[in-house]
């Protein structure tokens, strides 16, 4: 179908179709994804697990982002020039888009910093987490001044700088991220264990983090393979089917990291989203004179519309389970559930 048929017209309606179901219809399981999106797109507020678990994800498909620049082709070339004929689209416009969630991520991770100091709690590993995807944007920079080089037709010898000083960049980068893959989000490769370059406590059976391992380096490194595969110039990189393999790759190395990631932020509170690594279980008032009965309430709270705030006599009780003391069956709990305190003007849920 020619695009002066369809046209402009027919991208504003859907346009339209998509903005009235995310902003005006009142139901919050719409509103949620839209919010987090800009909250993503726009990384000025405070960073919570959803906006950098949203990025992370982004961050996995970014490769497909370069494929609206022939959408944006088809729609505006019936109406003024093609901009896929523009050399600037494919040298400076498409690696922006696409590094665009890394960029992201970069500020996120840094107003977390900011955050940190202004609490007087300064917090390195965030710098750490925005310096590794740093990397990536210094790799892709190195690369994008190559082809420039390559463009405006530089010596031989300065396109081979660039080209290998992109490879050692872009192996830094992979190393890098590897190690905080398994190390930090996982929380494995740790000594003093019963399980072998793993953590004390997992929740899945040993062998799944050994595979998860093996496939998150291969996902790290597939890009060798297509290295290598250009420098010998084979055909398979004209194939459009093999060329579809590296993003089924990058897909399920994401489906992976996700697993693993919420279960150590479960486990150990890693990401420290969570103002509580456990929120204990509140025992039912009408049982509190009979010790024989198990029957316990449990207090629900949500991080994004309560704030909680921990007091001295929780973490009384804390200590009380660590000693493998019995709990102390007081008002404590009723001191925790008035420090919930809700930022709207609902209540926290009990049951």
């Amino acid at each position: 179908i020619n695009a002066e048929y369809m046209g402009v017209p027919f991208f504003t309606i859907a346009a339209l179709i998509i903005t009235t179901i995310f902003c005006f219809l009142d139901n919050d399981s719409n509103h949620w994804p839209f919010r987090t999106v800009m909250r993503v797109l726009f990384p000025i507020h405070r960073l919570r697990l959803r906006d950098a678990f949203v990025a992370d994800q982004m961050q996995s498909v970014s490769a497909s982002i370069s494929d609206f620049k022939y959408i944006s082709c088809f729609w505006v070339s019936s109406i003024i020039i093609d901009p896929c004929s523009l050399p600037i689209t494919d040298l400076f416009i498409v690696p922006l888009l696409v590094n665009y969630p890394v960029m992201v991520l970069v500020g996120q991770y840094l107003r977390r910093y900011r955050d940190s100091i202004i609490h007087q709690t300064p917090d390195l590993q965030q710098l750490a987490n925005a310096g590794k995807h740093s990397s990536t944007l210094i790799a892709e920079t190195c690369k994008v001044l190559g082809a420039y080089c390559k463009l405006i037709g530089v010596s031989p010898s300065i396109d081979f700088w660039m080209q290998w000083s992109w490879v050692g960049l872009q192996g830094f980068s992979a190393i890098y991220k590897l190690f905080w893959d398994i190390f930090i989000d996982w929380g494995l490769l740790r000594s003093n264990n019963k399980h072998t370059l793993l953590r004390s406590e997992l929740l899945y059976p040993v062998w799944w983090y050994y595979s998860a391992i093996v496939v998150d380096v291969g996902g790290r490194f597939f890009w060798i393979i297509m290295l290598i595969l250009k420098l010998n110039g084979s055909s398979l990189l004209s194939n459009s089917y093999f060329l579809l393999f590296p993003l089924i790759l990058e897909c399920f190395r994401r489906f992976v990291w996700n697993v693993f990631r919420m279960e150590n932020e479960q486990i150990n509170n890693c990401g420290k989203f969570r103002t509580l690594k456990h929120i204990p279980l509140l025992q039912s008032p009408e049982d509190s004179n009979n010790r024989n009965n198990q029957v316990f309430y449990v207090v629900a709270t949500c991080a994004d519309n309560y704030k909680v705030s921990a007091t001295a006599s929780f973490s009384g009780i804390d200590d009380d389970h660590h000693n493998n003391k019995p709990m102390k069956r007081t008002n404590t709990w009723i001191k925790l559930i008035k420090n919930v305190t809700p930022l709207n003007k609902t209540s926290p849920t009990t049951k």
